[in-house]
């Protein structure tokens, strides 16, 4: 995709010399496919020793998808090309809400001192590893940001419709 709108603005008579530099996804998968692939193989290991019945079996996305991807034998690069995805719909939308949440700290500042007495009293208390899981307060902002600023609530009917010959509304069938 990348490749394609770069090549797109660089003039015909020069896209057979500037091509070679522009990275292709390929290049940039099987890269990708060269860091991920060890620990793709060790957790493969790892299920066929059984890991099935032992406590340790990792609960993760990766986990999942190999859990499903192993009995269909699909390859480490469609496992990686699979994670990818995942991957990038996941930053999109975790940023996406903590950008929202950020908007709606801007339009409330009372709620941001409200936010750091909980996040010192919390870490103070427990250090960084568990004291994300005790701050309620900005549970309950990030979760009341998802339900008021969700994806599709942008979307809003100006007035409700009305007949040409009357001024009262007329529900929509």
């Amino acid at each position: 995709m990348k490749e394609r709108t770069v090549l797109r603005r660089v003039p015909d008579f020069l896209k057979r010399f500037v091509a070679p530099f522009v990275a292709t996804a390929k290049d940039d998968m099987s890269r990708a496919v060269s860091h991920i692939r060890p620990l793709i193989e060790e957790r493969m290991r790892a299920l066929e020793e059984d890991c099935e019945n032992r406590d340790d079996k990792l609960n993760d996305a990766l986990q999942w998808m190999l859990d499903k991807a192993i009995p269909k034998g699909e390859t480490v690069s469609t496992i990686t090309q699979r994670l990818f995805v995942f991957n990038f719909a996941s930053i999109g939308t975790s940023s996406d809400l903590m950008t929202r949440a950020l908007y709606r700290l801007a339009d409330k500042p009372d709620l941001v001192s409200a936010l750091r007495e909980e996040a010192q009293e919390c870490i103070s208390a427990d250090g960084w590893g568990t004291a994300l899981g005790r701050m309620w307060k900005l549970d309950n902002l990030l979760r009341e940001t998802m339900r008021c600023d969700g994806p599709n609530l942008g979307k809003q009917i100006p007035a409700p419709p009305t007949s040409p010959h009357s001024s009262f509304p007329h529900p929509v069938l």
